[in-house]
């Protein structure tokens, strides 16, 4: 019983989290017109950071946009590889539109080859060692 309380609590502070970051976003789109990629992230920099830092405002925003989906993942379950292989292609989107910097990208390979190197190993050579 006790522990179905903690899960539901843990639900309703994983959403307000979120809700909190889909508000930071939406204060990140008003006004928002043509090129729109570019335009988020300059009115996110004009009203957060008064036009003084633009690549404060992409990390940001890309941080957000992160930890929406990480917390997405988490309220529906997801397992570890997917999640983390649905978080290593949204940092490679967020580098292709230079919210992000590509040594990110690349430490987030890193990080994901050293924790599942050995489980993909084994997940392709269906548990086949070459040792005999």
């Amino acid at each position: 019983m006790q522990k179905d309380n903690r899960k539901k609590i843990g639900l309703v502070i994983r959403l307000l989290v979120l809700s909190a970051f889909f508000s930071i976003l939406f204060l990140a789109t008003e006004n928002v017109e043509a090129n729109v990629l570019d335009d988020i992230a300059e009115t996110f920099n004009e009203k957060i950071f008064d036009g003084e830092s633009l690549y404060g405002a992409k990390m940001l925003l890309s941080l957000s946009i992160i930890i929406s989906i990480v917390l997405v993942l988490a309220i529906t379950e997801f397992n570890l590889i997917g999640s983390s292989i649905t978080l290593l292609a949204l940092i490679g989107f967020l580098t292709f539109i230079e919210w992000l910097e590509t040594w990110l990208l690349v430490l987030g390979v890193i990080i994901f080859c050293a924790f599942f190197g050995k489980r993909m190993v084994v997940a392709i050579t269906k548990g086949e060692s070459s040792e005999d």
